[in-house]
């Protein structure tokens, strides 16, 4: 407990407890006070953090959103890829059927010296054989 300072007028009888229980209710009072600015510091710390957090949490709903989109989008893309290197190569091959039938006729052609129009079919029959 604090010291207490007692000031008595001769003929005053003045209980020192009394004035020690001001003293110490008044530092009590100070204590309190600085207990609850600390409580309101912490407080306003801890929402300011707390709203923080929320809005990390917030962020990365809507960045794991956009990544299974994303995902979503690269399958598909795959999907749409295999489809076109399907066609490609479906194409290669059927242009390389044509060159190999081209090459056949025009050997065919020379052979056996037959005469044909400069085009056949639409496709003029010069040089690589329509290649």
């Amino acid at each position: 407990m604090s010291s207490c300072v007692r000031k008595v007028e001769p003929k005053d009888e003045v209980d020192p407890d009394l004035f020690c229980s001001d003293i110490q209710a008044e530092h009590d009072r100070d204590s309190l006070l600085a207990i609850m600015e600390e409580f309101t510091q912490t407080s306003r710390l801890l929402r300011k953090e707390l709203a923080e957090k929320e809005e990390r949490e917030r962020r990365i709903r809507e960045l794991e959103t956009t990544v299974a989109q994303k995902n979503t989008q690269l399958q598909q893309n795959g999907t749409i890829i295999r489809h076109l290197r399907e066609e490609v190569l479906e194409k290669h091959n059927q242009l390389e059927t044509t060159a190999n039938y081209n090459q056949q006729l025009k050997d065919f052609i020379t052979r056996h010296g037959v005469q044909v129009p400069a085009y056949v079919g639409g496709a003029q029959m010069q040089g690589g054989g329509g290649q």
